[in-house]
This record gives C-alpha cells, sequence and structure tokens, in this order.
C-alpha cells in the first residue's frame, strides 16, 4: 500500500470516492440536512482543485494499491483558526473514506498517521471533527463531544420569535434570590493562591496532546484532581513520561500550584 499527500492527479480518484462517501452518509442520515446533488460532487472538485500543491493549509492524502495504484481511500482537512477560545489553530477533519473492498486492512490508520506527521509539524495540538446525528463512533475511539449543532428553518425561526401578550398577572411575582457568590475551593494539598478555583477544568493549563490525553484515561478533570496527584503517581500512568510530567509542573507553576509532595509510602 502507497500512503501520501494528494497531487492534482488524484483528484479524479478522489471525487469519486467522496460520491461513494456521501451516498453511504446519506443513507444513514436521521435529520436530512444540509442536502446534496450532483452539483455538491462538482463544488467538492473545484473546492480542491483550487487548492491541492497551491494552498499549505489543505492536509489531503492518497492511500493507493501497490500494483494497480488504485485507490483504497483518501483523507481530506484543514488548518482552521478560531476568533475566540484556545487553541486559535487546530486541525479540521472533514472527510474520511476507505473502499469497501480495502476495509479492515488498516488503510484509515495510515492515513490519519500521515495527517498526524504534518499536523505536529505545523505545532498543531487538536483534531476537530463533525459526525451525523446518532453516529457513535468517535466516543467509541475516545473522541469526546464539545458542541452541538442544531438547525432550524428560517420561517420556524420567526414563528418563535413572534412577540406573544404576556400572561395576566394572578399574583406577585416571588422576589428574586440572588445567591452568594461561590467559595473558591482551597487547595486540599497547601499550595496554591487564595483565589485559585481548583474546580477548574484542566483545559485551563493549555497543556499538549499527550497529558491531556493521560489525564482524561485516568479520569483527571480538575486542577484540585490533579494537584491531589504525586509526581510519582503521575509517571505510573499509561504513557505519561518525564516530558510531559515537566510540562504539567511548569503549568501547574504558572497558577501558583504544585503537586502532591510524596508521602513515606511512596518512597
Amino acid at each position: 500500500m502507497i500512503v501520501r499527500r494528494a497531487i492534482f492527479a488524484d483528484l479524479p480518484a478522489i471525487r469519486v470516492g467522496f460520491a461513494h462517501l456521501v451516498t453511504e452518509l446519506e443513507s444513514r442520515r436521521i435529520v436530512p440536512y444540509p442536502t446534496h446533488d450532483l452539483g455538491t460532487l462538482d463544488d467538492f472538485t473545484v473546492h480542491l482543485a483550487g487548492r491541492v500543491g497551491v494552498d499549505p493549509r489543505l492536509l489531503l492524502y492518497v492511500a493507493l494499491d501497490d500494483a494497480t495504484h488504485a485507490l483504497l481511500g483518501f483523507l481530506g482537512g484543514e488548518v482552521l483558526e478560531r476568533l475566540l477560545g484556545y487553541p486559535n489553530r487546530y486541525g479540521a477533519a472533514h472527510w474520511l473514506y476507505v473502499a469497501p473492498d480495502a476495509r479492515g486492512r488498516g488503510v484509515g490508520r495510515a492515513l490519519v498517521r500521515l495527517a498526524c506527521e504534518d499536523l505536529a509539524n505545523l505545532e498543531i495540538t487538536h483534531v476537530e471533527l463533525a459526525s451525523l446525528t446518532g453516529d457513535d463512533q468517535w466516543a467509541r475511539r475516545g473522541w469526546y463531544p464539545y458542541l452541538v449543532h442544531f438547525v432550524l428553518p428560517l420561517e420556524a425561526v420567526v414563528a418563535g420569535a413572534a412577540e406573544r401578550p404576556p400572561a395576566p398577572a394572578l399574583e406577585p411575582a416571588p422576589a428574586v434570590v440572588v445567591p452568594e457568590a461561590p467559595v473558591p475551593v482551597a487547595a486540599a494539598n497547601g499550595n496554591g493562591r487564595k483565589d485559585q478555583d481548583l474546580s477548574l477544568s484542566v483545559d485551563v493549563l493549555r497543556l499538549s496532546v499527550r497529558p491531556m490525553t493521560c489525564f482524561r484515561n485516568a479520569e483527571i478533570r480538575t486542577l484540585g484532581e490533579l494537584v491531589q496527584k504525586s509526581a510519582r503517581e503521575l509517571l505510573r500512568t499509561k504513557n505519561f513520561g518525564k516530558k510531559s510530567l515537566a510540562e504539567v509542573k511548569a503549568a501547574l507553576a504558572e497558577h501558583g500550584l504544585s503537586l502532591r509532595p510524596r508521602r513515606e509510602a511512596e518512597w
């Protein structure tokens, strides 16, 4: 199997693969939105033709049969930037297709590995993708959802936003109780600034992919849970090494925090 970055000459085969991908997705869609027709296929081809080999943000890869050079699969995406939030640059995976007779042979994983090499060289730390409603394969593969999109026709939005006469007041409305501001959680291991909220997600540390993946696998979600761990405990976590440990310590220090000192039993 040959796995490489796509070139302009690959576009006809990628076009055919994309047509098969859309057909498969259409057969499984619960919500018929957006719609697709032959014009979609032309738009897809024109979009890639204007960017492949020219736009460095485009990420397009093909897997070909060694003997026939027939397309076994393709992966397409791009590097995008968000206006607000971090990371502000991320990899967006748009299309992944493997021909039916090539499935189960590691074609998809080979395409993803090559794309990850390019993303790492571009210092991209996260990859995002969208899936159809009801498709849970990405959750089963370890991806976690962070955003859900909803759609409604404009006329339905207009109807929902129409002014309605106020309901008659039968009795005075109850007084609004303003809750007191939450008291920041104190650091149980004695470190940290007094105003440091340890209930915050570890995402605020803005760590690289490896330590964040290890935290997710170890079910470490908040700063409070993290600072209860010693360096030795973290190093026992699968795939968490000394480089990740140094990164975590430095990030905690920026927030006035540190890991729990080792107990005598851990020596």
